[in-house]
């Protein structure tokens, strides 16, 4: 019960600190550490909400949550559901809303993982067709549209794609500085970042 206890004071925490790190100021002065705190309050309610749930479904068994998850499987899988004196209404209920909230986060972070890879795959197949070189911006490709656009599709095969608006708009100290921004995209891998928060969100 204490073990539960805590996990959900800690994940009550990581809301509070979520809600209060969306008025913070300082994140603009040290975006790197902002992100790796923001991933961590993530990680952490998340686990923590979970675990709270599950360390109090399965204290009856007093052997921890991955072991009480097996304890649990095992009794169930010879007709019984562990200590029955113990596993109250409350406590399988509790088990449930804990193995349902874990799943759903993990199978949403691996759809969302395979999606990203299904677009980006399709979007590589489309510039393919439609995007040229350009000895002028060596190694972008150039999609031939009076919009201005620059973008990055990040992944194994990463690639920066600007649009003929863009190289018509921009000086050429510019277009530098917006070519750099992209590849720092690239390069800082800031679409790993993005993944578990709009699969968290989409959760």
């Amino acid at each position: 019960m204490i073990t539960a206890a805590v996990l959900a004071s800690l994940a009550l925490v990581c809301a509070v600190g979520a809600w209060r790190f969306t008025r913070a100021r300082w994140t603009y002065r040290a975006p790197h550490v902002a992100i790796v705190l923001w991933q961590a309050l993530g990680v952490t309610w998340g686990l923590a909400g979970t675990g709270a749930l599950l360390s109090y479904a399965l204290e009856p068994y007093g052997q921890g949550v991955l072991q009480g998850l097996g304890a649990f499987a095992a009794s169930a899988m010879n007709g019984g559901y562990g200590p029955a004196e113990s596993f109250t209404l409350p406590r399988i209920l509790a088990l449930i809303a804990g193995l349902t909230a874990l799943t759903i986060l993990v199978v949403v972070l691996l759809t969302a993982g395979a999606q990203t890879l299904r677009a980006r795959r399709r979007h590589r197949t489309l510039l393919a067709l439609v995007a040229r070189e350009d000895p002028e911006v060596p190694g972008v490709r150039v999609v031939d549209h009076p919009g201005p656009a620059a973008y990055c599709v990040p992944g194994l095969r990463s690639e920066v794609v600007v649009s003929e608006g863009t190289l018509k708009l921009l000086s050429p100290a510019e277009l530098t500085a917006v070519l750099a921004h992209e590849a720092a995209h690239v390069r800082e891998r800031h679409d790993l970042v993005l993944l578990p928060f709009a699969a968290l969100r989409r959760a």
